[in-house]
C-alpha cells in the first residue's frame, strides 16, 4: 500500500515472527509455555529469571529487575520488539501479604520503565482472576454469572491488591505512553503446567488427581484453569494483533471446561453453602471489547468428559478473532511492503531546535516544519543530519519526530532519522514508527567501519525492528559497492539511497543495479552537502531528487532553483549558482560542521530563535553570520 496516511499504516500492524521478545520469569511454570510458543512461532525469545533453564529456545539473563538501572541497562542492550511480564511472586501465602505486594508491584514499575526506555513497541504483563475476590476468608460470591473482565474487583490479600495496582499502573502507562506503544493485561486462570498432567505437583503442592478427587481444592476458584501452553498460544496472538487491540484492554485467559468431574453446581455447594451463588444472568461485553473480538475472554477448548488430564487444550479463537497467520521475517515476506511515494519536489532537513536550557523546543520544531511546509517540499526528515541527530538522545529524537509530524499535518511524508550504534538505530526506528513516520533514513553505524556484509547485517537488523521503508545512505562509513546495494535490493522494505559521497558513476551502478532487479520503486537522490552545485549531473543519470540545506534557512530560493533546473531555465540556475550557492559553499568551508551550524544560523536569522547547535558543532562567529544574512539577502534579490 501507499504511504498516504503515515499515522494508520505505522498504527496498523502488530508484533510479528521475527521480533525480538522479552519474557521476564521465562523459566516459570507459565515462562517456560510462553517461551517455548514464541519460538515455535519463529519469534527470538530472550528469558529474564534468577534460573537458567537447560533446553529453554531463548538467550537466558540473570539479572535482578528490581534493580531499575540495571534492568534499564539490560533492556537497551537487548532491545527488545516486544515484552511479556511474568515474573513476580506466583503464590500468595509464600512470603508476608506487604512483601508480596512490594516486590510484585516493584517488579512491574521497573519492567514498564525499562520497556519505554527501551522504545519496545508492546509490553504484555500478567494479572490474576484473583482480583475480583474469590477465595476471601468471609466468603465470596460472584456479583453475577458468567464472570467476565466488568465484574468488580474485591482484592483481600496483598498478592491480589498487588494485582489490582499492577493494572492500574498499566492503565497509567497508556494514558501517558498511548500513543506510542501497546499494552495489555491477562488473567491466567489456575495455570497448569504440561508436566502435572502427568502427575507432578501443582504450585499448591498437590496433583491433578487430588485436585479432582477433592472439589474443595478447586471450589474456591470456581474449577477454573488453563493449561499452559494455551497461556503460551495466547501471548503469541496477543502479539500478533496488539495494534488492533483496545490499548490496555485485560483478559481472562482460560480453558471453557470446569477441572471437576461431574456438575460444577453440585461441587461447589460444599464449599459454598454459606454464600449461596446467584443466578446467571446476561452481560454485555464492554463497548471496547465488542468492537475488537466477540468475548474477551480467552478460552482453550474442554478436554474429554472426565479426563482432563488427558488431553492437551488447544486455544480458539473465541476472542482474538481472524487471527492472521504468522508473517515470515523481513527479508522473505510474501506480501507487499508498504511503498513510499514521495513527490518530485526539493527534499526538507528542518534543524532541532534548542530552548535556553537546552532542551528540545518541540513546538518550535513543529512550527519550523509548519512554515516550511507551506512551501511544498517533497518530504520532510527530521532528526537527521541537519537536525542533529548525532546530539539526541532517544527520548530527545521521538520528541522531534512527533513534533515533526504534528507540524507537517499529513501535507507530506515524514521520514525519521536513524543510525549510529545499532541498539540506538533500532530504537529510533521504532519510535519513528509508533509516531506516525512514513519511512526512515538509515544513517552510517557509529565509528566503526566494518566489511560490504556487516553493513547489509546492519540494515536487515534494523528492518527487522521496523515495517517502515527505509532509504539507505551512501556515505563515510556506510559507502556501498554495487554488490551490495543488489543485495540490499532483495529486500523490498529498501526502497531509497541517499549518495553522500559524490561518485557519479558509482551512483550510475546503483541506478542500473535497482534497473536490472526490476526495482522501479527505488528513490534515488542526491544528499551532497549544497546538492544544487551538481544536481544537473545526479538528474542526468537518473536521480532526480535531491537534499537542500538552504529550504530549511531560505525555502524561496531553494524553490527558485528547483523551479529553474526542472524548467531547463539555465540563466536562472546559473544566477543563483554563481552568486549564491557558491559563496555559501566557500563560507561553509571555513569551519567544519557548517554545514548544520549555518542553516541553523540562517533558521534563526530568519526570526525562528531555535537556538545554537550542540557540541561539537560550533556556531558562525558574529562576522560570519553577519555575511550569511548579507548572502540570503543577495540570494533573495537574484529570484
Amino acid at each position: 500500500m501507499r504511504v498516504d496516511d503515515p499515522a494508520a499504516a505505522a498504527a496498523s500492524s502488530g508484533i510479528r515472527s521475527g521480533a525480538t521478545v522479552v519474557v521476564t520469569g521465562g523459566a516459570g511454570r507459565l515462562g517456560r509455555s510462553v517461551v517455548h510458543a514464541l519460538a515455535d512461532a519463529g519469534y527470538e525469545v530472550v528469558s529474564i529469571d534468577r534460573v537458567h533453564l537447560e533446553g529453554l529456545p531463548a538467550r537466558q539473563f540473570d539479572i535482578d529487575l528490581l534493580d531499575a538501572p540495571t534492568a534499564r541497562a539490560a533492556f537497551t542492550e537487548i532491545a527488545p520488539d516486544a515484552v511479556v511480564h511474568l515474573a513476580g511472586i506466583a503464590v500468595p501465602d509464600a512470603l508476608p501479604d506487604a512483601q508480596v505486594f512490594d516486590v510484585n508491584t516493584r517488579l512491574a514499575w521497573s519492567v514498564l520503565e525499562a520497556s519505554v526506555a527501551c522504545s519496545a513497541r508492546a509490553l504484555l504483563t500478567a494479572s490474576s482472576p484473583t482480583v475480583i475476590g474469590y477465595g476471601a476468608p468471609g466468603g465470596w460470591q460472584p456479583a453475577y454469572l458468567p464472570l467476565d473482565e466488568q465484574h468488580p474487583l474485591a482484592p483481600w490479600n496483598g498478592y491480589a491488591v498487588g494485582k489490582v495496582a499492577i493494572e492500574e499502573i498499566i492503565r497509567m502507562a497508556v494514558r501517558r505512553h498511548g500513543e506510542r506503544m501497546r499494552f495489555g493485561l491477562f488473567r491466567p486462570c489456575y495455570v497448569i503446567a504440561p508436566e502435572e498432567w502427568a502427575g507432578a505437583a501443582t504450585q499448591q503442592g498437590h496433583t491433578i488427581a487430588e485436585r479432582l478427587a477433592d472439589p474443595s481444592l478447586s471450589a474456591v476458584a470456581l474449577f477454573n484453569y488453563v493449561d499452559a501452553r494455551d497461556a503460551g498460544d495466547f501471548v503469541r496472538t496477543w502479539l500478533e494483533r496488539s495494534a488492533s487491540v483496545p490499548n490496555g484492554e485485560v483478559f481472562f485467559v482460560t480453558a471453557p471446561d470446569a477441572l471437576v468431574h461431574g456438575r460444577t453446581a453440585d461441587s461447589s455447594r460444599p464449599s459454598c453453602r454459606a454464600r449461596p451463588m446467584p443466578p446467571a444472568r446476561s452481560r454485555a461485553p464492554s463497548p471496547s471489547s465488542r468492537a475488537a473480538m466477540p468475548s474477551s475472554c480467552w478460552a482453550g477448548r474442554p478436554a474429554a468428559a472426565g479426563a482432563p488430564s488427558s488431553q492437551r487444550r488447544a486455544v480458539t479463537a473465541s476472542s482474538l478473532h481472524d487471527r492472521p497467520h504468522r508473517r515470515p521475517p523481513p527479508t522473505s515476506r510474501s506480501t507487499p511492503m508498504p511503498e513510499l511515494t514521495i513527490p518530485d519536489r526539493v527534499l526538507f532537513f528542518p534543524v532541532t531546535a534548542f530552548d535556553a536550557a537546552d532542551r528540545v523546543d518541540a513546538e518550535l520544531v513543529e512550527q519550523h516544519v509548519a512554515e516550511r511546509v507551506q512551501h511544498r517540499p517533497g518530504a520532510v526528515f527530521a532528526a537527521c543530519g541537519t537536525g542533529e541527530f548525532h546530539a539526541l538522545s532517544s527520548a530527545e529524537y521521538a520528541v522531534v519526530v512527533e513534533a515533526a509530524v504534528r507540524g507537517a499535518n499529513g501535507a507530506v511524508p515524514v521520514l525519521g532519522g536513524c543510525g549510529g550504534p545499532l541498539g540506538h538505530a533500532i530504537e529510533c526506528a521504532r519510535a519513528a514508527e509508533r509516531l506516525g513516520a512514513a519511512g526512515l533514513l538509515v544513517m552510517p553505524p557509529y565509528l566503526v567501519r566494518g566489511p560490504q556484509q556487516g553493513l547489509v547485517d546492519y540494515i536487515e537488523r534494523i528492518c527487522a525492528a521496523t515495517e517502515l521503508p527505509l532509504i539507505v545512505y551512501h556515505r563515510g562509513a556506510s559507502t556501498f559497492d554495487p554488490a551490495v546495494v543488489r543485495a540490499l535490493l532483495r529486500n523490498p522494505q529498501v526502497v531509497g539511497i541517499k549518495d553522500g559521497v559524490g561518485d557519479l558513476a558509482l551512483a550510475q551502478q546503483f541506478v542500473r543495479e535497482a534497473a536490472q532487479a526490476g526495482r522501479d520503486d527505488v528513490l534515488f537522490f542526491n544528499g551532497l552537502l549544497t546538492a544544487e552545485m551538481t544536481q544537473a549531473a545526479y538528474t542526468a543519470i537518473g536521480v532526480p531528487l535531491y537534499s537542500s540545506a538552504t529550504f530549511a534557512m531560505a525555502p524561496d530560493i531553494s524553490v527558485a532553483f528547483f523551479e529553474a533546473l526542472r524548467s531547463g531555465d539555465l540563466a536562472a540556475q546559473h544566477r543563483l549558482l554563481d552568486g549564491f550557492y557558491t559563496p555559501l559553499i566557500a563560507l561553509r568551508d571555513e569551519t567544519p560542521g557548517f554545514a548544520v551550524a549555518l542553516v541553523k544560523a540562517g533558521v534563526r536569522a530568519g526570526g525562528l530563535p531555535v537556538g545554537p547547535v550542540r557540541a561539537p558543532l560550533t556556531d558562525p562567529t558574529t562576522e560570519q553570520t553577519a555575511r550569511l544574512e548579507q548572502l540570503l539577502a543577495s540570494g533573495r534579490e537574484l529570484i
